[in-house]
C-alpha cells in the first residue's frame, strides 16, 4: 500500500509513521528510524509537529 504525503499526515502517528518537527530532535528522530529499521518499517516525517501540523513554508 503506497500513501502520498498528505494521506500519513491526515492518519497522524502511529505504529509506523513518526512525526518530527526538525531535526532538532536529532535524537528522537534517530532512535524513531532505528527502531523501525528493527521492526517492520515505517516512515519519519521531518517538518511535521507530533499533532500533524505542518512546521515553516509551504
Amino acid at each position: 500500500m503506497s500513501l502520498d504525503i498528505w494521506e500519513l499526515i491526515e492518519r497522524g502517528e502511529g505504529q509506523h509513521v513518526e512525526f518530527k518537527a526538525s531535526f532538532s530532535e536529532e535524537n528522537e528522530a534517530i532512535e524513531a528510524l532505528g527502531a523501525f529499521a528493527n521492526a517492520e518499517g515505517g516512515t519519519v516525517l521531518v517538518g511535521a509537529s507530533d499533532t500533524g501540523v505542518i512546521m515553516g513554508h509551504l
